[in-house]
Formats: structure tokens, sequence, C-alpha cells
């Protein structure tokens, strides 16, 4: 209980064992793209669980003074590449009518988990709750022309865009920040989410790359420098990852390195043949670049300092060239896409393919939840709008070994580039 410690000794006929006091709830919380900063427990028929627990030594019968367990994790846990599990001690007790689960966001956002069959909590053993997740609607940012759209999937699955859509920004808004001309706010290549999706990194094969604040739309960053760029990724130390893919100038062909806090300020850049995407992998501590028909693996080095650097420690030769995209699955897996896809295994470094894309040569982005199966992509190996490298058509798959889609969504209005999930 607490109250009083000593050394314990073994008698004859005499067995002691000591186990916890209170029960122990542990409550799972499946992936999203959120981060959880509390947690709630209560009993349905509002038994009292938390607060001050007392005991009645010759009954061994517990009380307590409250109806709910709160929860505030010391540390908010990012829910966005997996799902998490947080322990709630509680009285032990009988909740009655079962009980309910509320997981608080640090967006402000809760959802809950509900039992209504009687659980029984014991002292000192666990209790595992059913599955907690955000029911939140699945929503996609879109990539192209001179515009970033975020649309609500369950409204415009099989129909045109517009009929889903929650959020739009015109890169034209940005010419005066950038300093360039409207006609130069073009050729969006990539919008990914980053920051639990509360920023958005917005590239141009234009040659420039910029932080967007997703409420107020407002540009954290820009570079101007980076020559053709594809893709760009968010890295720790508040540092932003750029691939800048073809072209003839020594800016091109490369993976640059900025300071988000410093707009046009290079701070590295390393050799990439034609590098068209960038993924920074926590589990690992690394960034993967994906260029023509390989894989380059950074570490971080001089990371605190004011001069850091992307150390190259292995290049890595994929099944096919012309690669186009490279993202993260799960903590281990990542997708690489162009000339079909296949899954990387960042720990064995073996590549699986993914049949799906066995007639794909054109793939410009694949985004997959391992957990759902789910798939979310562009491809213009049939092109659709004005250019050879665009599509007009939103792909949805739930199973990576099919052949066929399970839905679509259309957007004729601009040459679409890349798709990403903004939440599954």
């Amino acid at each position: 209980i607490g109250a009083d410690s000593q050394a314990i000794s073994s008698y004859e006929g005499c067995d002691i064992t000591l186990r916890q006091f209170p029960a122990l709830m542990m409550v799972s919380i499946g992936r999203g793209n959120y981060t959880v900063e509390s947690i709630d427990v209560r009993g349905n028929a509002g038994e009292k669980l938390a607060g001050h627990i007392s005991i009645d030594a010759a009954t061994w019968a517990f009380s307590a003074e409250t109806e709910t367990a709160h929860v505030d994790l010391a540390t908010p846990v990012s829910c966005a590449l997996d799902g998490t599990t947080v322990a709630v001690q509680v009285a032990p007790v009988t909740l009655s009518e079962g009980y309910t689960v509320t997981v608080n966001t640090t967006a402000g956002h809760s959802f809950n988990v509900t039992s209504s069959a009687p659980a029984t909590l014991e002292s000192g053993e666990i209790f595992i709750t059913g599955s907690a997740s955000d029911t939140e609607p699945s929503h996609l940012l879109i990539g192209g022309s001179d515009k970033v759209h975020i649309v609500n999937v369950a409204q415009c699955m099989g129909a045109d865009y517009k009929a889903g859509l929650e959020w739009t920004w015109d890169a034209e808004d940005a010419a005066d920040i950038l300093g360039l001309a409207k006609s130069r706010c073009d050729h969006i290549d990539d919008c990914k989410p980053v920051d639990n999706g509360s920023k958005i990194l917005v590239s141009s094969s234009y040659n420039w790359c910029l932080l967007l604040d997703k409420a107020s739309k407002q540009v954290l960053f820009h570079a101007l420098d980076c020559a053709n760029a594809h893709s760009a990724e968010l890295l720790p130390g508040n540092r932003i990852a750029v691939a800048c893919s073809d072209g003839t100038t020594s800016n091109h062909n490369q993976v640059r390195l900025y300071d988000a806090a410093r707009s046009n300020v290079l701070l590295d850049s390393s050799p990439l043949t034609s590098a068209h995407g960038v993924t920074w992998c926590e589990s690992t501590q690394r960034l993967y670049a994906v260029g023509n028909r390989q894989i380059n693996v950074y570490s971080l080095q001089d990371w605190d300092t004011s001069a850091p650097k992307l150390k190259l420690e292995k290049s890595i030769t994929t099944p096919q060239g012309s690669n186009h995209d490279i993202s993260l699955a799960d903590p281990t897996t990542l997708v690489v896409a162009g000339v079909r896809a296949y899954l990387f295994d960042v720990n064995t470094e073996s590549f699986t393919e993914m049949p799906h894309f066995a007639a794909s040569t054109q793939l410009k982005s694949v985004n997959y939840n391992p957990l759902t199966s789910e798939l979310w992509y562009t491809d213009a190996t049939v092109p659709e709008g004005t250019q050879s490298w665009s599509t007009h058509t939103l792909r949805y798959a739930t199973d990576p070994a099919a052949t066929s889609m399970a839905g679509s969504i259309r957007i004729t209005d601009m040459d679409v580039y890349k798709v990403r999930v903004l939440n599954w």
C-alpha cells in the first residue's frame, strides 16, 4: 500500500504474496494523425474509481472518491506511425455497466472507446480495454498546378473532389513573399503534412519550397534556390531537407538542407542524381532519399551546432529505376515507387514488390497503411491533363496484392502530381 516498507522474512507455514494495490487498465490507442495528451477513464454506472483510494483492513473492501481517473502524459505521444498503449491506475472495483475511455489530443480533439459489458478490475491485475481510434473521416492533400486542396474522402469518393473540398491554398497568394511572378507560383509537385498535420511542406519544380501553417495559411519558411524541387521533409531540430531533381545547374541533382527558422539559408547539400523524394525514419534516425535507381541513407551530423550536415552512410540499389516517390508506411517500412512499387524494410534492407502496381510505369506518389491495407496513389502511366506527368485521378485500393482499384476521386481542373494522406 505504501504506508511502510521493511524486509520480509520467510516463515514455515506462512506464504506472503505482495501485489500492486490498484488495478491497472491498459488503454489501447489506434494509429491516426493525432498526438495523445491525456486519458480519462470512467465507469458507465458512475462508480468511484479514482482520487483518494482507501482500503478496509478487516474486510479488504476498497473505496474511492471520484468517478473519473484522469492521466496527463508526461510527454504527448504521436500516433501518426503507430498506435500506443497507456497504463491507467484505478481502484479495484466492478464496473457494472462497463466503461468509457476518452482520449484527448494536443489539437483539442477527443474520441472514445466504450464497452457496456460488466468489467471487474482486481487489485494488482491488468485489464485491457478495447482499442480507441479517432473516427474522423479520412482527408487527403492534393497537390498540382498552383493549388493545394484538402478533401473529405467520404464526401467525394467516386465523384469530383469539389464535393468534399474543405480547404484550399493558392500558391499565387505567396507570390509577394516568394518574390516571384504569379506565373512561377505553379508546378506544385508535393504537399506533405508535417507536425501532426498542422503544417504543410509544399514544393514546386519551379525551384521553390515552403512551409505553410495550415490554419492561418501563413508562410513560415521558404527557399528559392532548390532547383526542380520535388519533395521535402521536416527533420528533427526544425531543419528541412529538399530533394532537387534533374537539371544542369549546380543546385540540381541534390538533397539540400535548410533551417526552417531562416528562409533561403542553405546549411548543407549532398549529390543525388534525379533526387525525387525524402523521408525521415524515426526508428533508424536516418533520412532516406530516393533518386533514379538508388536510395541514399543519411545520418545527421553536428546537428546541435550551427553547421549541421547530412552524412551519406550508404547507397542502396533499388529493383527499378525512375523512382519518383518514397514514403513511410510504418516505423520500419518505406514505400518506394516509380516503375512499379516496393516495400523496403529498413532493418533488413530488402525489397518486396507490391503486386497492385505491376503494370505501373509512372507512379508519382504512393501512400500505404499496412494496418488496414489501404492505398492512395497517383499514377501517370496513362497521362491525364496537359502534362506527360500529370493525372486527373486519385486512386484508392484496399489490397496491395489485388489488381483492381476500390475507388477513385476525379480532379479535372488542374494537373495533379501527388496525393498525400492527412489522416486515414
